[in-house]
C-alpha cells in the first residue's frame, strides 16, 4: 500500500524540521527531536542527486552504463531517473548536463516553479586519480542545468560526497 500510494503521488513520510512550528501545526511531533533529526536539510528546496558510473569487465565487450538519481519533492519520496551509455572507463558522466536539466526542470515543475536551494550529490564510480577533474566537471555541469532553467547556478548550495566501495581489506 505505502509504495502505491507514493506511484499516485502522495507522500508516506516527512523528516521533522527545525523550522518554529506555527499554529496551523497542531499535531503532535512523533519524530525525533530538531538537533537529532536531519529534516533541516529540507527547509529549502533540495535535490538529492545519487550518480554511478558502471563499466565492464576487462575483457568483456559493450560501454560503460552512466546512471543519475535524483529526488522531485520536498519528503524524498518521488524520484527520477536518467541512464545512458558511454565510452569504456571514462570516469565522467559524458551525459550529465542533460540527465541534470531535464531532473532541474521536474523538479522546478513539481514544486510550483521553484528551482533547488541545495543540491547533494552522492558520487560512486570514480577512481581517485580523477577526484578533483570529476568534481571540477561535473559541479560545473550541475550549475549550468539549473542556469539552463532560469536559475542562477552560483546560488546553489551543492555538496558533493564520494562514495566507494572500495577497500583494500583482506580476510583470509
Amino acid at each position: 500500500m505505502l509504495k502505491i500510494n507514493t506511484k499516485m503521488g502522495r507522500i508516506n513520510h516527512k523528516l521533522a524540521s527545525r523550522l518554529p512550528r506555527t499554529d496551523a501545526d497542531s499535531a503532535p511531533q512523533t519524530s525525533q527531536p530538531p538537533p537529532a533529526s536531519i529534516g533541516w536539510v529540507f527547509d529549502k528546496p533540495t535535490m538529492l542527486e545519487g550518480m554511478d558510473i558502471s563499466h565492464p569487465e576487462p575483457g568483456e565487450l559493450g560501454a560503460s552504463m552512466a546512471s543519475v538519481v535524483a529526488s522531485l519533492d520536498g519528503s524524498a519520496s518521488q524520484y527520477a531517473a536518467h541512464m545512458s551509455a558511454q565510452g569504456k572507463k571514462n570516469d565522467i558522466n559524458t551525459s550529465l548536463l542533460e540527465a541534470m536539466a531535464g531532473h532541474v526542470h521536474t523538479f522546478k515543475r513539481k514544486n510550483n516553479g521553484t528551482l533547488p536551494v541545495h543540491v547533494i550529490v552522492y558520487r560512486n564510480g570514480m577512481s581517485e586519480e580523477q577526484y578533483a577533474t570529476v568534481l571540477d566537471v561535473e559541479i560545473a555541469k550541475i550549475r549550468q542545468a539549473i542556469e539552463s532553467n532560469g536559475g542562477n547556478g552560483d546560488d546553489v548550495t551543492i555538496t558533493f560526497m564520494s562514495c566507494s566501495k572500495r577497500h583494500s581489506t583482506r580476510l583470509v
